[in-house]
């Protein structure tokens, strides 16, 4: 969120973090974010189905529908049904994720997206990572999905939603090749030490929790520069006249080097556009 407002600071209203990545990854819900990024949007296939401003949002209002969390007596029935269901299946079905994300990314491919992607995912029947990305999308035809169907797997946490299953076709050759993918944090994750483990549960969907998870995340912004210490686990400040830096101060610095790179491009572009580039 940050980044952007300096974007269109720098490069005006029509900035987009797509314009400034070569390449956008993640895994699980940042899989999702990832192509909402990256996604083109129906309007005008030039900019994202979404702006870095609507992430937030998006999440605030879905997240209670896609991990219903009632109170009272039926919250309890709704916890001791849930206990049941894990003996047989996940606590959720899953079917308002699919929903949205299927009206959201309709049928675009991996290799439309505004830039390059990488989504890993865990295919449980293959017992091993699948990664999709624009990259080998391109080259070859069965690893370019449907946008949807990479999003539902990769977001897709054991226990808590239903692994997803879907085809790919080659309709040149007739080759099909068929994925039985979950969460790709399996095997690409990014724990975080400022969350503590009672925010974090897919069970506290209520507007207080979800609200509180986004200050955490706007203090982080704004606490001093700091690296991870594997000796006692735990993060401590970056030494030296580095130490008065912010989170927020780094994205600043790295917002405006990205700001300043795109705008080379594209001169170097109108530069070979009119013959006068390198040979």
């Amino acid at each position: 969120m940050i980044q952007w407002t300096i974007y269109m600071d720098l490069d005006g209203s029509n900035a987009r973090i797509a314009n400034y990545f070569d390449v956008i990854a993640g895994t699980s819900t940042g899989g999702l974010i990832t192509a909402m990024l990256a996604t083109p949007s129906l309007s005008n296939a030039k900019q994202p189905c979404y702006e870095a401003k609507d992430i937030v949002p998006f999440y605030l209002k879905h997240c209670p529908h896609i991990f219903p969390c009632r109170t009272g007596f039926f919250g309890w029935l709704c916890k001791i049904v849930r206990i049941i269901k894990l003996i047989i299946g996940p606590k959720y079905n899953g079917k308002y994720l699919h929903k949205i994300i299927n009206d959201l990314l309709g049928e675009t491919r991996v290799k439309e997206t505004l830039t390059n992607i990488v989504i890993p995912t865990y295919d449980v029947k293959c017992v091993k990572p699948t990664i999709f990305s624009t990259f080998k999308a391109r080259s070859n035809t069965l690893m370019d999905a449907r946008l949807a169907d990479v999003c539902i797997g990769t977001s897709a946490a054991p226990t808590v939603l239903p692994a997803h299953y879907f085809e790919t076709v080659d309709y040149h050759t007739g080759a099909t090749r068929s994925f039985n993918i979950i969460d790709g944090g399996l095997v690409a994750n990014n724990p975080d030490h400022n969350i503590p483990i009672a925010s974090v549960s897919a069970d506290l969907t209520t507007e207080k929790n979800l609200e509180g998870l986004v200050t955490i995340g706007e203090n982080l912004l704004h606490r001093p520069l700091s690296k991870d210490d594997c000796k006692i686990n735990h993060v401590r400040p970056v030494p030296k006249d580095s130490c008065t830096l912010t989170y927020a101060d780094l994205l600043t610095r790295f917002a405006k080097l990205l700001s300043d790179e795109r705008k080379l491009r594209l001169q170097n572009i109108e530069l070979d556009a009119e013959g006068l580039g390198e040979p």
